[in-house]
């Protein structure tokens, strides 16, 4: 059990550094409560001025777990220890982020190995998130495309703010999960111009990149989607939206 207090992250998945191989990582029935996001996986960052080789992020398990994000509104942030510019700005169930390279490549002759592997979350609860899900946007020419292999199934989302599941995943499966929201109404703008992604209010986005904020267009290659439950209230919002390009200041 877990209680962050208004703090980060209950969990923090991560190959950054050179030669990393961070792989077969079990997270099971454990209880994380009152942090910005249940679990934060991280596949790097590329500053552009070190090539990193010989990384891995992969074969993870998260399953039976149950989380409890607290939005920013409601954290106390006071802690003289706790820093505000370094706390998630959304509460999220599982955030995966990173802009290093996913995929092998050569360079002045060079072999850089990088992998992405696969992921299972399963049997999960989240409650509370503003995204049970969120993922950033990866490239494919420039060998980082979001190219995990990834299955959400039998998880519950619960009283979810704007989103359930924002996939930007080259592949992902969505199999037997509830999305329950009492009242899911657009987006506020103010989020929709603070962020690039082009989020909109759902059960699942499987999202490609907004045409005004992305020059690459690659994304999606393979979405499952079946056997998924969504109740609730849904007020100008769409339960479910499949391969989304749209502006961030779309309605």
């Amino acid at each position: 059990h877990v209680n962050l207090f208004g703090a980060n992250r209950a969990f923090y998945i991560a190959s950054v550094f050179d030669g990393d191989i961070t792989e077969n990582i079990i997270i099971e029935n454990c209880t994380g409560i009152n942090s910005r996001s249940g679990v934060f996986i991280l596949h790097g960052y590329d500053d552009g001025w070190m090539q990193r080789n010989n990384m891995s992020l992969g074969n993870i398990t998260i399953q039976k777990n149950y989380f409890s994000v607290m939005p920013p509104p409601q954290i106390d942030t006071t802690h003289p220890h706790m820093q505000n510019r370094r706390l998630d700005t959304y509460a999220t169930g599982f955030y995966f982020i990173g802009s290093e390279h996913t995929s092998n490549y050569v360079e002045n002759g060079k072999l850089y190995k990088h992998n992405i592997g696969k992921f299972l979350i399963k049997d999960n609860v989240i409650e509370n998130a503003d995204f049970g899900v969120r993922s950033w946007f990866g490239e494919e020419k420039n060998f980082k495309e979001y190219n995990h292999d990834i299955t959400f199934e039998g998880n519950t989302f619960k009283n979810f703010k704007y989103t359930g599941i924002f996939s930007t995943f080259s592949n992902i499966t969505i199999r037997n999960n509830r999305f329950i929201s009492d009242y899911l109404a657009p987006i506020p703008n103010y989020i929709k111009v603070a962020n690039e992604e082009g989020f909109l209010a759902s059960a699942i986005q499987i999202a490609m990149p907004p045409r005004d904020e992305y020059t690459f267009k690659n994304g999606v290659k393979q979405a499952i989607i079946e056997n998924n439950t969504i109740s609730g209230c849904y007020v100008k919002a769409n339960p479910c939206l499949l391969y989304t390009s749209p502006s961030p200041r779309d309605g």
